[in-house]
């Protein structure tokens, strides 16, 4: 007697098994509408204490008793499960199976049948209350590890999405947004999105170690005959190029404010993306301003400057203003970018224009050029801005001043003042740019040339000095 029963308690873990296959034997012929085929085949848990447990009668070929109730396969909800389990069923309530022990399932919810359990199991059914988290977006998009808008690799497929972390492409901005970020080993960074009126626009993705950074969106313009003001909004920057390698995004045009009564502006354009081993990106244009009261127009966006090696980005041109009777200023022109260690730099940006009908009218001033690498001279710098008048009184932007040459190069030629008209009023001509300095061994850029003016001309600009 006491051998049998060791007997028997060292063949229960076999028993155990036998009808765990049995139960899978059962489900298999059940059909792939019972099951989830995309789980690995059912597998034993673990078991501290294990419950007396018998096969369903079944043509499967491996051998198991009869008489005993089914299997039930339980699976945990969720879409990252390892494994599915198999539970015993210890007794039968009608037509539905009951779980003696719910913890040998390692089920982490209670599981519903979508039918209830038949006399026969081929028709057994069983389904979870709730999926786990999907790996497809409400778009279709593949959100996996590896793929379009992969974890790991793969481009941004969703708006401002970024990159895989290894390697892809950052995904453009929705309207304002920023565009995604590119993979840290490969990828360039996505374009942010155009701002929508009196929205500005989103920055450009920055790169990893290899790739260009995005360019900035456009900012929102807004057009308001009858309204007060006008607004427009700022261009986005641009993105970063890559650590090692890559170009740097451009900056986003400013939006224009057109058509306000009191006052109208136009948004600052957006810098330019700097860059490691590569060319930097240049400033956005300031947006224009037109209105029966005040405009003023938006400065340009500095530009972005290299490192290592590669040039400096060009500054953005400032933004035109015009007006009836009041105040028109323009905006200023943006500082160019430095030239990496060993690169060309950037020249500035011209200042944007001014009119007036009868009032005052001020040109924007012209952005300075940026500094030159090893043997490079200096960058240009921009030029003044006009300024015309009726009745009013008009002044001519200043030019920029030269940039700084390098070792053994020139300075930069400073900008050319603008030119000021006035009709019956009086116009002045604005003052040229200094010249850069240059570098050691190398001389002085020239000064700017002073603008014209109806009344007055504007000065020249100084020399720079020898290196």
């Amino acid at each position: 007697m006491n051998t049998n029963r060791a007997h028997e308690e060292g063949e229960m873990a076999h028993t155990m098994i036998t009808a765990a296959l049995a139960a899978a034997g059962v489900l298999t012929a059940a059909g792939a509408s019972g099951l989830d085929t995309t789980r690995p085949a059912p597998r034993v848990a673990d078991m501290a204490q294990a419950p007396t447990v018998a096969a369903p009668s079944t043509p499967n070929p491996v051998s198991a008793p009869t008489g005993a109730p089914p299997g039930v396969l339980l699976r945990p909800i969720g879409g990252f499960a390892s494994g599915s389990f198999v539970a015993p069923v210890t007794e039968r309530r009608s037509t539905v199976a009951v779980v003696s022990n719910p913890s040998l399932s390692f089920a982490p919810t209670t599981l519903v049948r979508s039918a209830p359990i038949s006399s026969g199991a081929s028709t057994m059914n069983l389904a979870p209350t709730m999926g786990g988290p999907g790996l497809f977006s409400s778009t279709g998009a593949f959100l996996g590890l590896i793929g379009p808008g992969g974890l790991l690799i793969g481009d941004g497929v969703l708006p401002g999405q970024n990159g895989g972390w290894l390697i892809g492409n950052g995904a453009d901005g929705g309207p304002g947004q920023r565009g995604g970020n590119g993979g840290l080993l490969f990828g360039n960074g996505g374009n942010g999105g155009a701002g929508l009126p009196g929205q500005a626009g989103g920055d450009g993705g920055n790169a990893g170690l290899f790739g260009n950074g995005g360019a900035g969106g456009g900012g929102g313009g807004t057009v308001a005959p009858g309204a007060d003001f006008a607004t427009g909004r700022a261009g986005g920057n641009g993105g970063r190029g890559g650590l090692l390698f890559g170009n740097g995004g451009d900056g986003g045009d400013g939006g224009d404010g057109i058509g306000g009564q009191v006052q109208a502006i136009g948004g600052a354009g957006g810098f330019g993306g700097s860059a490691t081993n590569g060319n930097a990106g240049d400033g956005g244009d300031g947006g224009d301003a037109s209105s029966t009261g005040d405009a003023f127009g938006g400065p340009g966006g500095n530009a972005g400057s290299a490192v290592l090696s590669g040039s400096g980005g060009n500054g953005g041109r400032g933004g035109n203003a015009s007006t009836e009777d009041a105040t028109a200023g323009a905006g200023s022109g943006g500082v160019g970018g430095h030239g990496g260690l060993f690169g060309r730099p950037g020249s500035g940006g011209d200042g944007g224009g001014a009119g007036a009908s009868t009032g005052d009218a001020t040109g924007g001033n012209g952005g300075d050029g940026g500094d030159g690498g090893f043997g490079a001279d200096g960058g240009s710098a921009g030029a003044g801005g006009v300024a015309i008048t009726g009745a009013g009184e008009a002044i001519a932007g200043d030019g920029g001043d030269g940039g700084t040459g390098g070792f053994g190069a020139d300075g930069g030629p400073g900008g050319a003042g603008g030119e000021g008209a006035g009709g019956s009023g009086t116009g002045n001509g604005g003052d040229g740019g200094d010249g850069g300095d240059g570098g050691v061994g190398g001389a002085g850029g020239p000064g700017g040339p002073g603008g014209a003016g109806s009344t007055s001309n504007g000065s020249d600009g100084n020399d720079g000095t020898n290196g």
